[in-house]
Formats: structure tokens, sequence, C-alpha cells
């Protein structure tokens, strides 16, 4: 069984893995591609919440979902402000 904390390690490597590839798009702002990774990342956390089994694991993908929802309007707000 996976603690809480392995999984959100698990979580942070994906959203970077994903942040990478999807910087080589040149037709993309930064921010839009920040986006676009907190809306993949969001989804699967989504998907991995519904399937997760044990409170601890459970609570563990609520905080981390969180977490990314805030960037997730961090990067809204910025996009609003910039042109």
């Amino acid at each position: 069984m996976e603690t809480g904390e392995s999984i959100a390690v698990k979580v942070r490597k994906s959203y970077i893995k994903i942040k990478v590839a999807m910087t080589s798009d040149k037709d993309h702002t930064y921010v839009d591609q920040l986006e676009e990774v907190e809306d993949k990342t969001l989804a699967n956390l989504n998907d991995a919440i519904n399937a997760s089994e044990g409170f601890d694991c459970h609570n563990a993908l609520l905080r981390v979902r969180l977490v990314i929802q805030k960037c997730h309007g961090d990067m809204k707000a910025l996009q609003i402000v910039s042109p």
C-alpha cells in the first residue's frame, strides 16, 4: 500500500514531466502551457481520488488537489492580467 506522501511525490514528478514535454510547443505561452498541465493533473487526480482506497490515501490526494487547484487559479489570474 502506498502512503499519501509517496503518491504526492509521484504526482509532482508527473506534473514536472508533462510541463517539460509541453515547453517545446512554441505556439503556446508559458502560462497557457502550465494551465494545460494543471487541467490534466487535476483530471488525473480526480480519477485517483475516485479510485483511492483507504482514508489516508484519499485525504492525501484531496490535499494535493487543493494545492493544484490553487495553482490553477493563480495561472488563470495571470492570464487575465497578461495580454
